[in-house]
């Protein structure tokens, strides 16, 4: 029997920012304690008491060549001791001209929601494939992110386990998945997930073994949020009565409106 757990954090916001990214790892139990042990030694030899990426690398206390190095050798500590990276990412220029034509929002949920039940499904399509009827696999969501109500609405909607949330940041797998969804969410406003631009050999290394269209990591686009809405279905605002009302089976009686415009 296996012990397995999966940590993911996010990056971007819906209010001002190019996207909203869900990323993080499944590593087993031992290797998370291990990625942990070796972690702590670098942030040590560095003279830093946590990591968290954005800070990191504005940091004018940290001279570039270090930053580069202790990068380097946390990336390193990542790919060793992980089994999985799982990422989605929804654009957030795409989800408000889709949501302005479809009642996406009440019927899908906002875009954290949408990218953590797509990282459950991820996890869904690996505990098939990798894990035997008697392994167990835990699943932890960095708290603190904008409607993560709407994300446990929509587990429930679809009778799923909620998800469940830590606030802590000093947990060194959410800093490893703070890294990860940092890094992505670069990628995004850079544009390197679609276009042949070279990416830096520290993002190419969290992204090992991740094929074309795989499950584990996907970028809803346009044509993508319109699949969605037609497959839910979610109607067309242009002929939704004046009083149209929405709401999951799972919570009837909270009602769902639109908030992202």
């Amino acid at each position: 029997m296996a012990d397995y757990a999966a940590y993911f954090d996010d990056s971007g916001h819906p209010d001002n920012q190019e996207a909203v990214v869900v990323a993080g790892f499944v590593a087993s139990r031992e290797q998370w304690q291990e990625l942990e042990r070796e972690w702590k030694q670098v942030l040590d030899h560095a003279g830093l008491n946590h990591f968290h990426m954005k800070e990191f690398q504005h940091s004018d206390d940290i001279p570039f060549h270090k930053k580069e190095a202790v990068l380097r050798r946390l990336v390193k500590i990542i790919e060793s001791h992980t089994i999985r990276p799982i990422a989605h990412i929804v654009l957030m220029k795409e989800y408000k001209e889709v949501n302005e034509k479809y009642a996406m929002e009440e019927v899908l949920g906002a875009p954290y929601a949408m990218a953590g039940r797509s990282v459950a499904k991820s996890l869904n399509i690996w505990r098939t494939e990798k894990m035997s009827p008697s392994d167990t696999l835990s699943i932890y969501f960095e708290d603190g992110s904008k409607h993560k109500g709407d994300f446990i609405d929509a587990m429930g909607r679809d009778r799923l386990e909620p998800p469940t949330f830590v606030k802590n940041k000093d947990v060194v797998a959410f800093q490893a998945a703070d890294l990860f969804a940092w890094e992505m969410m670069r990628a995004t406003r850079h544009n390197l997930l679609s276009d042949r631009h070279p990416l830096r050999p520290e993002f190419k290394r969290l992204v090992r073994g991740i094929q074309p269209n795989d499950p584990h990591v996907g970028v809803y686009y346009e044509k993508d949020l319109i699949n969605a809405c037609e497959k839910a279905p979610a109607p067309l605002r242009e002929f939704l009565p004046p009083n149209a009302t929405f709401a999951h089976h799972s919570s009837p009686k909270k009602l769902r409106k639109r908030t992202i415009k």
